[in-house]
């Protein structure tokens, strides 16, 4: 294949001859391909300006602290105030704001003692039903597939379209809950109007 740099200059995209002669079936050059290998390698000639390199865009993951909740986490919890000396806690005079915020921040630093919590990444492509163990058949599939198995690919879809229905129902019924729970609440007297 050629290797040359005659080929600078042509329209994107474009698959023409170079110009050398060793043979039309050699010289065909894709001028943003070879740039992008040209850009992975950090080797070559500098990228042309006329020709912009087309990545793939993938939106950033942000991090997020996840606290898990388990039996265990509540009795230890549960504990942490049973052991609390609430009125001394509580001892800012007639100031409601003041204990309100000593409350609130004594309860805050009891569950970050008690609740194990883990950092996680976030994709803001990712669906609101998805897990773990979808995550880990999809990869199976990706795997299945590659390998040419089409027994063990089909096993996979069919565990893989029961989970994902699973997960959504989940999901519906986690938010249809919550907002259940919300439409339960009375509204306060200030959002009434006269």
């Amino acid at each position: 294949m050629c290797v040359g740099s005659s080929h600078k200059g042509r329209a994107a995209g474009s698959k023409e001859l170079c110009g050398h002669a060793a043979g039309p079936q050699s010289c065909y050059r894709n001028p943003l391909e070879d740039a992008a290998r040209d850009a992975e390698r950090g080797g070559g000639d500098p990228p042309d300006p006329r020709f912009p390199l087309l990545l793939r865009a993938t939106p950033p993951a942000t991090p997020r602290l996840v606290q898990r909740w388990t039996v265990e986490c509540e009795d230890r919890l549960r504990d942490c105030f049973n052991c609390t000396l609430w009125d001394e806690l509580c001892d800012h005079g007639d100031d409601i704001n003041a204990i309100t915020e000593c409350i609130t921040d004594y309860i805050n630093f009891c569950c970050e003692i008690a609740v194990p919590s883990k950092m996680v990444r976030c994709f803001s492509n990712n669906k609101p039903w998805m897990n773990t163990e979808i995550k880990a058949l999809l990869k199976e599939k990706k795997r299945a597939f590659l390998s040419k198995d089409r027994q063990a690919l089909k096993e996979v879809q069919r565990r893989l379209r029961l989970n994902i229905r699973n997960a959504k129902a989940r999901y519906k019924n986690r938010i249809e809950e919550q907002l259940s729970q919300q439409a339960g609440r009375p509204t306060p007297p200030s959002a009434h109007t006269a």
